[in-house]
């Protein structure tokens, strides 16, 4: 670990660190002590930090369960989640070498109709195992996603033969728990003080891992070690460390933790950034990461901005001298060395832990997720009211105008970009060179949110954090739709609903929102869009 950046800054993290070891921090945590933080409930959802120490007896006990639940021929895994019950599973599959996995692995957690659509239609069910995972049984996206999934594998091979081919992941007498047990399924439980965005070590990480063919007992060594290390007083703990750093950069103005990650380690991105902005956004205060953003020049930063290089193999050369530039420039750049593939869960603990420090530092509960929670009741009552009437009630209010927004946004504001959109490559293409122009253009932080996965992760951060983000949802007329099984509700519906609820909280929060609904071709659509934003920013 090295920190480089200003004496100012690097004494005032100095001075934080001894304060936390004043504050007996570090031993708190262990011992649940929910007075470091808010004294709100705290202690009931530090089961994460005893994840990394399970013994490998439990480990080989799941092991074989799950070998045995697989019908033989299987040889696909379709993870149906929504936020911490799917991105540590992401990230676990993007950094298992081909060579050791046993079983291809997709992720589905969007209600767009034609991503649900192409997944459903891809897949063999026969060969396919699905693993539902929801911590509280009850998330929409989960819900309405395995409706659909178990219907068209029932379609295909009966519904026994497709209970077969269900594991569901979710706390004891949930409502998946028991629908899954009466169905014949097999069912893994959760821990009920293990919150979801701190669940990778858990069943929600270690099933999908297992399934595709990591050994467990293997993957939570470098857990175990990191554990250990995150006992230590500050000045030698890598979780307090980063924790501290974060807090501390946050209190001082830079609360746009840019992550600059290699390669080797890029998946760790989104669940980054669902772990440290849901946990901290909140009381008008947090870090927002800032994942995606191409490497640009140091004066393209404004002074809001801190940057945290998470250190691969792979870093050598080109991207190191990017690094350093930023550090010569004055913006404090915090480097972890030497991240693999192989050890990403110590980067899961170290990570975990350096977000429960800064939660503490600044004073808020970094467990719940209030403003998560205001999105789900507003999309609620709009899907209700779509079960009852058939359409979604009209939205007339008028959001401010794009072009006025853009020529106007500066430091320390930043902007959102909310993607109702489908994820189709040209899509992913013109909303990173929308926010290339726009850092460069007016030196500010931009962040990419992809609906519904963002309402789960940023969401929280967006509504509760600070004042300052500019929000432009993204939505379009869908081509065509999916019905949910059993439903009045259809996919587009739900896809709707989310997108005006979140804009209708982030209006609420006095947040101002651009929405732009893009008609006709997208393609054609989108090349307006970013002409639009050009000569905004011209």
């Amino acid at each position: 670990m090295t920190v480089r950046g200003p004496l100012e800054f690097l004494t005032g993290w100095r001075a934080a660190l001894a304060a936390w070891d004043d504050r007996r921090g570090t031993p708190r945590i262990w011992e649940g002590d929910a007075s470091l933080w808010t004294g709100d409930g705290e202690a009931s959802w530090l089961g994460w930090t005893r994840l990394a120490e399970a013994p490998e007896a439990d480990l080989r006990r799941l092991e074989s369960r799950l070998a045995a639940a697989v019908p033989a021929g299987v040889n696909r895994v379709l993870l149906l989640g929504m936020g911490g019950s799917s991105l540590a599973a992401e990230v676990i599959a993007a950094t298992v070498s081909a060579g050791q996995r046993t079983r291809a692995i997709e992720i589905l957690d969007s209600t767009e109709p034609t991503t649900v659509s192409g997944a459903l239609a891809s897949t063999d069910w026969n060969r396919t195992m699905i693993v539902v995972a929801s911590k509280s049984g009850t998330t929409l996206e989960p819900s309405i996603l395995f409706a659909a999934a178990f219907e068209a594998a029932q379609r295909a091979l009966g519904r026994d033969a497709a209970a077969e081919r269900v594991i569901a992941i979710s706390d004891q007498r949930s409502a998946l728990s028991v629908q899954a047990e009466r169905m014949g399924a097999t069912v893994i439980h959760g821990i009920a003080s293990v919150g979801g965005r701190y669940s990778a070590l858990s069943p929600f990480g270690l099933v999908p891992a297992s399934l595709i063919g990591v050994d467990l007992a293997e993957f939570l060594a470098p857990a175990r070690a990191k554990a250990a290390a995150c006992r230590a007083p500050a000045a030698s703990n890598p979780g307090a460390q980063l924790g501290v750093f974060l807090a501390h950069a946050a209190r001082a103005g830079r609360d746009k933790c840019t992550l600059i990650l290699g390669d080797e380690l890029s998946a760790l991105g989104p669940w980054i950034e669902q772990l440290v902005a849901e946990s901290t956004g909140k009381k008008g205060v947090g870090v927002l990461p800032i994942i995606g953003e191409t490497l640009g020049d140091p004066a393209a930063y404004g002074e809001d901005r801190v940057f945290v290089h998470v250190r691969s193999n792979d870093d050598a050369g080109a991207r190191d001298a990017a690094v350093s530039a930023l550090a010569d420039a004055g913006h404090p750049v915090f480097t972890i060395e030497s991240a693999t593939a192989r050890n990403v869960a110590a980067e899961f603990f170290r990570w975990e832990f350096a977000t429960a420090v800064a939660g503490s530092v600044l004073g808020v509960n970094p467990f719940d997720q209030p403003d998560v929670e205001a999105a789900k009741v507003a999309a609620r009552a709009l899907t209700d009211a779509f079960e009852r009437d058939g359409t979604l009630p009209a939205d007339d209010e008028s959001g401010p105008d794009l072009r006025r927004v853009l020529e106007s946004v500066s430091p320390p504001s930043y902007v959102a970009l909310l993607s109702f959109l489908p994820s189709t490559p040209n899509v992913k293409g013109v909303l990173q060179r929308i926010r290339a122009k726009v850092r460069n253009s007016r030196h500010v932080a931009t962040s990419v949110g992809v609906g519904p996965r963002y309402l789960h992760s940023t969401g929280q951060a967006f509504k509760g954090g600070p004042a300052t983000g500019v929000f432009v949802l993204l939505t379009c007329d869908a081509p065509g739709d999916v019905a949910v099984p059993g439903r009045r509700l259809t996919f587009g519906a739900v896809a709707a609903a989310q997108a005006a609820g979140d804009r209708r909280v982030l209006r609420e929060r006095g947040r101002p929102v651009v929405h732009l609904h893009l008609r006709g071709p997208l393609d054609d659509a989108l090349a307006r869009l970013e002409a639009e934003v050009a000569r905004a920013l011209a």
